[in-house]
Formats: C-alpha cells, sequence, structure tokens
C-alpha cells in the first residue's frame, strides 16, 4: 500500500499463495471498519474476494485497537468453532 515502514520489512516481496493460505484453513473470516485510518476498504475487499473467505464490514472500529471495539466476533467465533 506504499507504506515504507511495510517495503522494508520484506513481507510482501513475494506475490501471496492464494490457494495454500485457503487449503490450510476450515474457514477464515475478516473483518474491516472502515473508518480505518490506515487501511483503505479496498485493500481487505480484494483479500477477501481473493480468500473467498467470510468478510464483514463495520461502519466503526477504527483499526480495532480497542478490545471492546468489535464483540460481535466473540459470538460468531463461539458458532464457527462450536464452543
Amino acid at each position: 500500500m506504499g507504506d515504507p515502514g511495510e517495503a522494508v520489512s520484506g513481507y510482501y516481496d513475494q506475490p501471496w499463495q492464494w490457494d495454500r493460505i485457503r487449503t490450510h484453513q476450515q474457514w477464515i473470516a475478516m473483518y474491516h471498519a472502515l473508518d480505518d485510518p490506515h487501511i483503505p476498504v479496498a485493500e481487505p475487499r480484494f483479500v477477501a474476494a481473493q480468500l473467498k473467505c467470510n468478510y464483514f464490514e463495520c461502519d466503526e472500529g477504527e483499526h480495532f485497537t480497542d478490545p471492546d471495539a468489535l464483540p460481535e466476533i466473540v459470538p460468531y467465533l463461539r458458532r464457527k468453532t462450536g464452543l
């Protein structure tokens, strides 16, 4: 996304292996806040489309640094894991 710190980290030097990611997971869920100051909404939409996963957008939550910002995730995880 053009961030020099991310570029120097080397995390994104190789193409993502979408098929390998999908085949090594039972399920994948992504959450994104539309008011995230760091990640433009096009990025998680693209990743979710490549992963063919459950994708949820929230109006608020910024970068989800507040532990209380995403209360719906606990019930979702309980349903998915059967706990």
